[in-house]
């Protein structure tokens, strides 16, 4: 596949090209890579290599930013949530807690490392289906709200917070059945080789608990004295940078938050709608010399709330 990168007259006018509002990127006169002002050659000379560079300005302006263009969407209030997983560097959680922003921890040693970095127990979850007892038990101590990955998940919290003498936070990830995804025999741009229908793709790789698998659930938490449910939890992940696909994916969280309602009463606190939302510069599409995403951080958040 040709990189049309390949011809552009220099490294400048790729790097004019491919930047978004927050980068802090350039190139000196020289010809050498900046980073926020620093050059490049300067950096390796006092540092070696191989090195990693972070631009806090770049960090917390897209973490505002964020912010920002999702309250502007949502009428109540919003937590954005750092995903740990991305990069466990204490000083970069440390970051996201000066900024305002929760977490989301995957494990006993991603817990860890978010608290390390300064968070606020009432935003952040543990998410994952293959949690380990010190997780559950770093989350209940510490007042973190644990999502529930299966419906045989409920016995294993609810016997470890009896154990600590503490009522234990929990939410449900939702699988919502997406009707849309069948009649338009989606096709994502992210997994070129998924198979025609996406619903049954999903159904191989994606997890959760449907309409009845929810009911159940809400109604066994509400009758245990050692769990309290808060919240609902989704993830679609990166599939697309079509905006209309989140927005039916949510509209399908939303089918399920109603269905449920319908049936047991229970409404929740919060809906932690997950990630994978394509940025401005979108390199996970995965075709060489495709980086700038056609749509912005607004599309999406306007499609989903």
């Amino acid at each position: 596949m040709t990189n049309k990168y390949e011809s552009y007259e220099s490294h400048a006018s790729v790097l004019k090209d491919i930047t978004i509002f927050s980068d802090k990127l350039d190139v000196s006169p020289q010809g050498h890579l900046m980073i926020d002002g620093c050059d490049v050659r300067d950096l390796v000379d006092e540092y070696g290599t191989p090195l990693y560079v972070y631009v806090e300005k770049t960090f917390r302006e897209n973490i505002r930013h964020f912010r920002k263009v999702w309250e502007a969407n949502w009428p109540e209030p919003v937590n954005v949530m750092f995903a740990i997983k991305s990069n466990t560097h204490i000083a970069l959680r440390a970051i996201a807690h000066e900024e305002g922003c929760g977490g989301d921890a995957y494990s006993e040693n991603e817990l860890e490392r978010t608290f390390a970095g300064g968070a606020d127990p009432k935003t952040i979850v543990v998410n994952g289906p293959w949690k380990e007892e010190g997780c559950y038990r770093g989350a209940i101590e510490r007042g973190v709200c644990v999502n529930l990955d299966a419906e045989e998940e409920i016995d294993v919290v609810s016997a470890i917070a009896k154990d600590m003498g503490k009522k234990a936070e929990v939410g449900i990830r939702v699988k919502p059945v997406v009707p849309w995804l069948e009649e338009k025999h989606f096709e994502s741009d992210q997994f070129p080789a998924m198979l025609e229908n996406y619903t049954d793709e999903s159904n191989n790789w994606k997890w959760g608990i449907g309409v009845e698998g929810c009911k159940r659930m809400v109604k066994r938490i509400a009758n245990d004295p050692n769990l309290e449910m808060t919240l609902y939890h989704c993830h679609l992940g990166r599939v697309s940078r079509d905006p209309e696909l989140f927005a039916e994916w949510n509209r399908g969280v939303a089918n399920v938050i109603a269905e449920v309602y319908k049936d047991t009463g229970f409404a929740p606190k919060f809906v932690d709608i997950g990630g994978g939302w394509p940025r401005d510069r979108d390199p996970e599409k995965n075709v060489p010399g495709d980086l700038k995403n056609p749509y912005i951080l607004n599309d999406y958040a306007k499609a989903v709330c």
